[in-house]
């Protein structure tokens, strides 16, 4: 009892530990694109692409150590799709 408890104990402190990685990842991209952007070198369509992409990345390897919530996927998903019909970059956001 006390072992499977340790386990369970052990999975939660690393799933909190990927997920507290995983948003200091999106802050860093964030960070980065933005001084891009400012710089000059990278477009907004760029800016919004790379955030939109890799906030959907994070939230797909979050969602396999919790819940995984369809409606959400769902939603972000017909985001991209809009985009990608009007072929407007500009509409991707994270």
């Amino acid at each position: 009892m006390l072992i499977e408890k340790q386990l369970n104990q052990d999975l939660e402190n690393r799933e909190n530990e990927f997920i507290t990685k995983s948003f200091s990842i999106i802050a860093i991209v964030i960070s980065i694109s933005a001084m891009l952007q400012g710089l000059g070198i990278i477009g907004d369509n760029i800016l919004n692409g790379v955030q939109a992409l890799i906030v959907l990345i994070i939230y797909l390897r979050i969602s396999s150590f919790k819940k995984f919530n369809i409606l959400y996927l769902t939603a972000i998903f017909f985001s991209f799709v809009i985009a990608l019909i009007n072929l407007a970059p500009y509409m991707f956001s994270a």
